[in-house]
């Protein structure tokens, strides 16, 4: 039964961070952020319940099969990446790693409680591969967009 309710258990968990860890003028700043982690991650799993390699059976709210609460973390969670981003190549690849290893934590978690089921083609290291993919997109896109936002015009290069 935990699986139903796996997605709001994330949500309230990572909003919890968010509010915790994130200043109230910088989630201000960084709001726009989480549509683009949540447009990312839902065009992702689009593609991947088409092709079959994995779904949320019986999810909680769903929308074209991916629980709505699961793009309600998603959004907090891309605030929370992007409050940590930047511009320096190390600290850069230092901080998707480790969103990179902690959002593979949560993806091994849901497969282990049944709340996402991974067709057999669709192993952890793809699905490792798949999450640091992910957030490199999201990463590219947030900066494309609101840099400024993120960095602010002081650490804007030219």
């Amino acid at each position: 039964m935990f699986w139903y309710w796996e997605s709001v258990v994330y949500a309230g968990i990572i909003w919890l961070a968010v509010f915790i860890l994130v200043e109230p003028g910088r989630l201000k700043e960084l709001w726009p952020v989480g549509f683009i982690s949540s447009a990312v991650f839902f065009t992702v799993h689009l593609n991947l319940l088409s092709t079959g390699l994995s779904s949320f059976p019986n999810g909680f709210l769903t929308v074209f099969g991916v629980p709505f609460f699961h793009l309600v973390w998603v959004f907090g969670a891309g605030i929370l990446l992007m409050n940590y981003m930047q511009r320096d190549f190390t600290r850069r690849l230092m901080v998707l790693i480790i969103f990179t290893l902690l959002g593979f934590c949560l993806d091994l978690f849901s497969v282990s409680v049944g709340g996402h089921i991974h067709s057999s083609s669709f192993d952890p290291i793809n699905s490792l591969g798949l999450i640091f993919f992910r957030l490199i997109v999201f990463v590219w896109f947030s900066d494309g967009f609101f840099a400024e936002r993120i960095y602010g015009k002081e650490k804007m290069i030219y």
